[in-house]
């Protein structure tokens, strides 16, 4: 049976129980992977966690900087998923019999987040390890990426989006954590104020 991510951290001596159950609360409250928790809550460092899940797994270990994105993968996982479980797609390879999507993740062992993947992609996943402080840097960098590419220049007044464009244009952003909602609407309420004069 396949161990879990909670398993090595005892087992390795990197946690105790008081402090796991600390972390496991974390990752329920803010909804996100036992890794982020993990380094979130400063239990152990980023570092410290991608070497012992290297040694433990047997899988690769990548520098984030020197590894090729495609933007086609990026596409393919949401950001929330992304965010939360710390992962970044990386490369689709649709050659193969089945094609395989190769994911960088905090947890390679996180089942959950490798089904999603999947569901998402329609791909098998390939998964290779990244501290989660690189995750981070490289989702916030390729994912705000793919949404400038996304978005649409208005060349005459005759291509201005349409009201619905621009709500899914906005829900996208959002979506994307390029914005929070409650910004934009501030944001709109302080222009349709200025606009009438107040």
């Amino acid at each position: 049976m396949r161990p879990k991510l909670e398993d090595l951290l005892i087992e390795e001596k990197l946690l105790d129980e008081a402090a796991l159950r600390r972390v496991r609360q974390l990752s329920r409250e803010k909804g996100i992977s036992l890794a982020r928790a993990v380094v979130e809550d400063g239990a152990v460092s980023a570092l410290v966690l991608a070497d012992m899940l290297t040694r433990r797994t047997q899988l690769p270990r990548v520098e984030l900087e020197r590894e090729p994105v495609d933007d086609e993968a990026i596409r393919e996982v949401p950001h929330q998923l992304a965010d939360s479980r710390r992962l970044l797609p990386l490369q689709i390879d649709r050659d193969r019999a089945t094609p395989t999507i190769r994911v960088a993740m905090a947890d390679p062992l996180d089942i959950d987040a490798m089904e999603e993947i999947a569901i998402a992609t329609g791909c098998e996943v390939e998964a290779v390890i990244a501290p989660v402080s690189d995750l981070k840097a490289a989702i916030d960098r390729h994912y705000r990426g793919i949404v400038t590419k996304m978005i649409p220049r208005a060349v005459s007044p005759r291509e201005v989006p349409t009201s619905a464009q621009l709500d899914t244009l906005v829900d996208l952003l959002i979506e994307r954590g390029v914005f929070e909602r409650g910004d934009y609407e501030r944001a709109l309420e302080k222009r349709l104020r200025s606009s009438d004069g107040e």
